[in-house]
Formats: structure tokens, C-alpha cells, sequence
């Protein structure tokens, strides 16, 4: 027997850290914020401003990256400013537990020895698709959020814009696993092209 075969215990621990980095992701989308806001303490969002550093000077709560990116402390949001915060988070979280779930029904598919199925071939596709949409959509969101809160603390002379950055990396993650749910949809066919000859 192979040491680098994929047996039980490996499907099993894997499951178990899947659930676990869904329930991680889970509490900082929610019980984190939810804690802050109990607390009291600050939120910090990113923006970008129409303005160059001496713009910035006497303004309180901006750490200045260079003279348009900054990082904006705001010391007492509001309930509205809390829930914009939280958006980003929860889009992810969503988009984890789906990938874990997904993920969870074609390991236990493999343990049942049904990998090649179409099943499982549509919940890679919907893993592919998660993984995709949902980071561009927290990115999307977190810029837009960012803006807004901005918008909200600074003077109307500092006019705030999103802050988009496409997360290519997830977005690459996203094809590789679109490109193994293909491999999976050739080999359902294979095996039932077999079983048809049987």
C-alpha cells in the first residue's frame, strides 16, 4: 500500500479542518464585530481620498500609506457604520461554509468509493464559482463600504472613492478547481460509457 494514499484518516482529519476554518470564518464575520460593538472599540476601513498628504494634516485618525491610500480609524461608529463593516465578512463567511459544504459531500463520496459522479462534478463547479464570485463580490463590497464610512466621518471637501483591488489570487484558485470539477465531468462520462458496455 502507497504512504501517499488518501485513506480514511486523511479524508476525515481533512473534513474536520474544512468545518473548522468554516466555523473560524464564521466568528470573525460575526461574533468579532458583534464583541467590538459590545465593547466599544473602533473599526478601521480603507479608503482612497481625492487629496495629497499636507491635505491630510490635523486629521485626526488616518494613517497615510502615500498621499491617496489611507487607513481610516473611526473611535465611535455608529450602528450603521458596524453593520457596513460587517458586510464584507459575511460575504466570505457565506462563501466559505458553501465551499465546506461542497466539499464535505464529494470527500464523503470518495470514502464511498463514488467519486466520478455528476454529483459531485456540479459541486466543484459551484466550489469553482464560490470561491470566484464570492471573493470578488467581498473585495468589491469591502471598497464600497469603506467609502461609505468614510464618506460619513470626513469633510465634504475630502470627497472619499472605493478602493478596488481584484483578488487574483482567489480568482486563479477558483479556475484550478473549475478546471479538476472538468476533469471530474470526463471522468463520470468514462465511467458510464464502461458501465453502458457491461
Amino acid at each position: 500500500m502507497s504512504r501517499l494514499r488518501f485513506g480514511r484518516i486523511d479524508r476525515a482529519v481533512l473534513r474536520a479542518v474544512l468545518w473548522i476554518a468554516a466555523a473560524v470564518s464564521a466568528a470573525f464575520a460575526v461574533v468579532v464585530p458583534a464583541w467590538g460593538a459590545v465593547s466599544g472599540r473602533s473599526i478601521r476601513v480603507a479608503s482612497w481620498l481625492e487629496a495629497s498628504a499636507p491635505d491630510l494634516v490635523g486629521v485626526s485618525g488616518v494613517a497615510i500609506d502615500n498621499p491617496a491610500d489611507v487607513v481610516v480609524v473611526v473611535d465611535e461608529p455608529t450602528a450603521g457604520d458596524r453593520l457596513l463593516d460587517m458586510a464584507p465578512g459575511l460575504v466570505t463567511a457565506c462563501a466559505v461554509v458553501l465551499v465546506v459544504i461542497m466539499l464535505d459531500r464529494v470527500l464523503r463520496d470518495i470514502g464511498h468509493g463514488e467519486p466520478f459522479s455528476t454529483g459531485n462534478v456540479t459541486r466543484l463547479r459551484v466550489t469553482a464559482l464560490a470561491i470566484m464570485v464570492g471573493s470578488a463580490a467581498e473585495a468589491a463590497l469591502d471598497a464600497i463600504t469603506g467609502m461609505v464610512i468614510t464618506g460619513n466621518h470626513f469633510p465634504p471637501d475630502l470627497p472619499a472613492r472605493a478602493s478596488f483591488e481584484l483578488p487574483l489570487g482567489w480568482i486563479a484558485g477558483g479556475l484550478v478547481v473549475a478546471a479538476i470539477a472538468e476533469a471530474f465531468a470526463h471522468g463520470t462520462k468514462l465511467r458510464q460509457d464502461v458501465e453502458g458496455l457491461v
